[in-house]
């Protein structure tokens, strides 16, 4: 379950555990100077496995996913020897950053690697729901049936350069769902903080509140950080003002929609067809009414899933463990 790494295994090496696997090269090179430890199987680790292998060992750092739950819990099976934590993810709202900081352990993410991934994956998501692409492919035409080949009005899709589409957080990932959707002739709206007048000058964008946003826009992109006013801002009120038979894409945090709310709005017909990468909680269970919307696609938290971006964030937050550890004594424990 946990493979061990680094030639000297003598309390001197400061020690590393990583919760998931990383590649091949990056681990041979940062277990040159560390003792390293691995989960190797092919799934998550649970909250109880990560917990178990914390209070066994004094690991001076911690690399994990978004899929680890990071708290009170585990910062104190991990001891005072702990240093830093470093996640592959942009995001870290799975970290009690609170906790971390009052226990003086060093949070560190790898912003920017994966925005063209994450920016890609959103206009993906928006052509296969505007496209209605989903239901194309369930469409079986081995019978030599050639209706799919005719009009049919139920799945016919519109083209970007017809449509206007509404971006919530213009932030670095929303900016370039905006180059991408420029391209395609789309008209741009968007909320965010602050305005973003460069965006606005590049791509023809327009700032709007949210709720004048959602009532124009056929089709919604959330890009926004998690935060305490983000939370939940998408709730039964604001989706009031959408405008009807819109198409919502999340490639942000599941948390950010009132996932109640949304069942209401796409059983009633407001809004046309919701495309998220996240949910509230993760994974959604089974049971949950999203999953039995017919005009809902759940995917797998997979907005970054690339080649690059994965070796990227493994080699930033392998970075950013490595220059934390180079300035810190060894501590021996007995």
């Amino acid at each position: 379950m946990v493979e061990h790494h680094g030639q000297h295994r003598d309390g001197l090496m400061k020690k590393i555990f990583i919760t998931a696997e990383v590649p091949t090269r990056i681990l041979q090179n940062l277990s040159r100077d560390f003792q390293v430890d691995v989960f190797s199987q092919s799934r998550p680790m649970t909250e109880q496995e990560l917990l178990h292998c914390l209070q066994c060992e004094h690991y001076d750092a911690v690399v994990c996913t978004y899929k680890d739950r990071i708290n009170q819990q585990l910062l104190d099976a991990a001891g005072d020897q702990l240093q830093v934590i470093a996640t592959l993810s942009t995001g870290t709202d799975h970290i009690d950053k609170r906790a971390c900081h009052q226990a003086g352990v060093k949070v560190c993410n790898v912003p920017a690697v994966t925005t063209h991934a994450v920016a890609d994956y959103a206009v993906a998501l928006l052509l296969i729901g505007i496209r209605r692409l989903d239901s194309h492919i369930q469409e079986d035409t081995s019978d030599g049936n050639d209706e799919p080949w005719h009009f049919m009005g139920n799945l016919q899709g519109r083209a970007l350069s017809d449509m206007t589409i509404g971006i919530i957080g213009m932030g670095k990932i929303g900016t370039e769902i905006s180059r991408r959707l420029h391209g395609f002739g789309a008209r741009i709206n968007y909320f965010s903080r602050t305005r973003k007048i460069h965006v606005e000058q590049q791509f023809a964008a327009h700032y709007q509140s949210l709720e004048a946003l959602l009532a124009n826009a056929d089709a919604v992109l959330l890009s926004c950080a998690l935060s305490q006013e983000t939370y939940h801002l998408l709730n039964r009120d604001t989706l009031r003002n959408l405008k009807p038979h819109a198409i919502l894409v999340n490639v942000a945090r599941g948390e950010i929609c009132d996932h109640q709310a949304l069942t209401e709005v796409l059983a009633s017909g407001q809004l046309a067809m919701l495309l998220t990468d996240t949910t509230e909680p993760e994974p959604l269970p089974p049971e949950h009414p999203l999953r039995q919307m017919p005009n809902c696609l759940i995917f797998p938290h997979i907005a970054t899933n690339t080649l690059d971006s994965r070796e990227n964030l493994c080699h930033g937050a392998v970075a950013e463990v490595q220059r934390t550890l180079s300035t810190l004594p060894v501590t021996k424990f007995s």
